[in-house]
């Protein structure tokens, strides 16, 4: 009887391990696309079910993971030989040869599936439009069904509200900041708060300061320079933001009139541009459109007058002359200014451009339209045509 419970024991112990070893080598077979955010280590998804509101919802959420769930039967459909889920999170690419948002079929599955790895909706985020399409690329209609459909598309988890942190630099020793999110918790403590440059070093933050229940101002223990690039960490709820300039921005005007000028007597010709975040901008004139940089007739350094307005005065009257800039500053990762991208860039407050990236042109103000002698006609009346300027 002894020697009986023995051998009991001992193959319960063996079943116990094809089991656990069983599952284990199942979570982990399953294959994720690449690229683009996917789900590095999900689980697979021939284990997984979904809920018939999931399949014509087609998406469901699972931790951090958002899987595309394609049902052929919710579309009336049968036997597809490809399914590519697209939507705003694509910009609505019609690429159907990207392997990283083609959905597979699991073995003995009539669903096709894609898992994205999702951590607080960063990658897709709530309310985002997305539709599938099949074989050679037919669009197909959401089903009528389906919860989420919204003018002729689904829409990824409509109404979610996810933890977001978004912080602005308002002053070269301020930041606001503002959580929003279900079960957000704002802290005052400014430990719970991290402010690092591009290469991460850390800025001491010396207070955090109520101004609304979802805003706050933390006071910086030292300056910084509100050209570089900063990110803020938010250890409680483990978020980080790349620290934007909006408020910086409006903190700043300049009465000068931006784009090029030729005063009213022709004495000279005046260059501005808006480039706060600039170290150095540079001016190339051009007698004719398709001189090159090094056939420039004339090359100068623009002066940093005032709030982020940066200006070359040159003498003569210079309606006619072509023109383009350089604009030089940080070489942050994300920025792109010369020294990582070393293009050529229009004005963009120029009257005249060859195109939106080639030269701006010197153009004097034209005189606006003389009115109509009748005044305006009745709408009903009026014959309205859009046409291209260059071409009109």
């Amino acid at each position: 009887m002894e020697e009986l419970n023995k051998q009991s024991v001992w193959i319960l112990f063996v079943v116990a391990i094809l089991i656990v070893g069983g599952s284990t080598s199942h979570a982990q077979s399953g294959d994720t696309p690449s690229g683009a955010s996917p789900a590095s280590a999900s689980p697979a998804s021939d284990s997984l079910t979904f809920t018939p509101d999931e399949r014509l919802s087609g998406f469901a959420n699972r931790d951090d993971v958002t899987w595309f769930v394609f049902d052929p039967a919710a579309y009336g459909v049968s036997s597809p030989q490809r399914v590519v889920v697209t939507g705003a999170f694509r910009t609505w690419s019609q690429d159907m040869d990207d392997p990283r948002w083609q959905l597979r079929q699991p073995s003995g599955s009539n669903l096709w599936v894609l898992s994205i790895n999702n951590p607080n909706y960063n990658s897709i985020p709530p309310s985002t439009p997305f539709k599938f399409r099949i074989d050679a690329g037919e669009w197909l209609q959401p089903p009528q069904l389906a919860s989420n459909r919204e003018g002729g598309n689904l829409v990824f988890a409509p109404g979610v509200a996810p933890l977001r942190m978004r912080a602005e630099i308002r002053t070269d020793r301020t930041l606001w900041v503002r959580l929003t999110g279900k079960g957000v918790e704002r802290s005052l403590n400014p430990k719970d708060y991290r402010l690092l440059t591009d290469d991460g070093l850390e800025i001491p933050i010396s207070q955090v300061l109520p101004n609304t229940a979802a805003e706050s101002l933390l006071a910086l223990g030292q300056s910084i320079d509100p050209r570089r690039v900063y990110y803020l960490e938010y250890d409680r709820h483990k978020l980080r933001s790349l620290c934007k300039r909006d408020g910086w921005y409006r903190t700043m005007y300049s009465h000068q009139p931006l784009g090029a000028n030729v005063a009213p007597d022709g004495s000279h010709t005046s260059f501005r541009v808006f480039a706060p975040r600039a170290e150095r901008v540079g001016l190339y004139l051009y007698r004719e459109a398709d001189d090159s940089p090094e056939d420039a007739w004339m090359t100068i350094e623009m002066a940093d007058i005032d709030h982020g307005v940066w200006e070359a005065i040159v003498d003569g009257d210079l309606h006619g002359i072509y023109y383009d800039l350089t604009i030089h500053g940080p070489s942050d990762r994300g920025n792109r200014f010369y020294e990582s991208h070393p293009v050529h860039i229009t004005d963009p407050y120029a009257r005249v451009s060859l195109d939106s990236f080639g030269k701006a042109r010197v153009w004097r103000p034209t005189q606006p339209a003389r009115p109509l002698p009748q005044g305006r006609p009745a709408f009903k009346d009026v014959v309205a045509y859009e046409v291209h300027v260059q071409d009109f």
